[in-house]
């Protein structure tokens, strides 16, 4: 049930954001406190990166050495391939423009929070590695996250983004709010009632339902042409990341259970934050280039959710079968 709230309640706030947008739309111009507050975007994303931080399970750094070469290998692919794929693309003319923003934010992202470990670990890979991976290329990815979009931005679209406001915000809403959540994990452990995992992934539905509402007629004015070219960047996207992820595991012969890890990690990416930088970039972009951008982010994760879930159901049936044979 877990696995699929996220991509169901994303469509959902699509439907209802797009025909009914009235609701959406004011609370996307929401703001506390007063005017100069934090907008209804913030503190959805502040709420998200507290309870991930509060549910995060606990990890061991014992045995760091074995995973070394999975962790580069994960680094790599996740937070230095994707922009360079998305840029060379875009480059080419193979994104059209009023796509580029959003295949530029979400490219720049690290990996999901919580989907990736829990689709590797059905996929039969390491759950301390996952759970590692996860922690280090989150914290990483958003330190370096400024600077990587501002460069992707500037060359592929022609949008400076200035790093340190960016830095400053995404301090406010993303890495203070997580070590808060940590925090509480620390002092009373970690949450014992089963519907705060749904929490963060509500809070991601609320905010992409919202946005909707007050870009509608970005997406109306999207066409079949651009949704299906949308599609089409978060397909081959994915599948050009697990390919060369998984090529790279291979090369280095790292083991059947790190390398299902690695793969499915390092070719993740993470929705909240990109809706974060979104809200950040916003005065920057036109109000089409976001509007648009959220729908590439939300197919982008709607579909490795997709691809992944079935690779991990192949992966686990393949050592089913092994497992029978012996």
């Amino acid at each position: 049930m877990k696995a699929w709230f996220l991509p169901i309640g994303l469509v959902l706030a699509l439907i209802v954001g797009l025909n009914v947008p009235s609701w959406g739309a004011a609370a996307y111009e929401w703001s506390f406190p007063g005017e100069n507050g934090l907008s209804f975007i913030a503190w959805n994303v502040i709420l998200v990166f507290v309870i991930s931080g509060w549910q995060m399970r606990s990890s061991s750094f014992e045995g760091f050495g074995p995973y070394a070469r999975a962790i580069i290998t994960a680094v790599i692919g996740n937070l230095i391939l994707a922009p360079l794929l998305v840029l060379a693309l875009g480059t080419l003319g193979m994104i059209p423009a009023a796509l580029i923003v959003g295949a530029s934010v979400m490219a720049c992202m690290p990996t999901t929070l919580s989907s990736g470990i829990v689709i590797s670990t059905q996929a039969g890979g390491d759950e301390g590695l996952s759970l590692l991976l996860t922690v280090l290329l989150s914290l990483l990815g958003v330190l370096i996250l400024p600077f990587s979009i501002s460069l992707v931005l500037d060359i592929g679209a022609k949008i400076e983004i200035p790093v340190w406001p960016l830095i400053q915000k995404l301090l406010i809403i993303v890495l203070i709010p997580f070590g808060v959540g940590s925090l509480i994990r620390l002092k009373w452990g970690r949450p014992k009632w089963p519907f705060v995992a749904y929490i963060p992934l509500t809070g991601i539905v609320v905010v992409v339902w919202s946005v909707a509402s007050s870009k509608q007629s970005s997406f109306a004015n999207a066409g079949f042409d651009l949704i299906g070219m949308a599609l089409l960047i978060g397909f081959t996207m994915h599948m050009l990341l697990l390919g060369l992820v998984y090529a790279a595991a291979r090369i280095q012969r790292i083991s059947p259970g790190y390398k299902r890890s690695v793969v499915i990690i390092a070719s993740q990416k993470t929705l909240p934050i990109a809706v974060a930088v979104l809200a950040i970039i916003e005065s920057k972009v036109t109000a089409n280039q976001l509007g648009l951008g959220m729908m590439v982010c939300v197919i982008w994760h709607f579909t490795q959710t997709i691809i992944d879930s079935l690779i991990a159901a192949r992966w686990r049936k393949g050592m089913q079968l092994d497992e029978s044979a012996t």
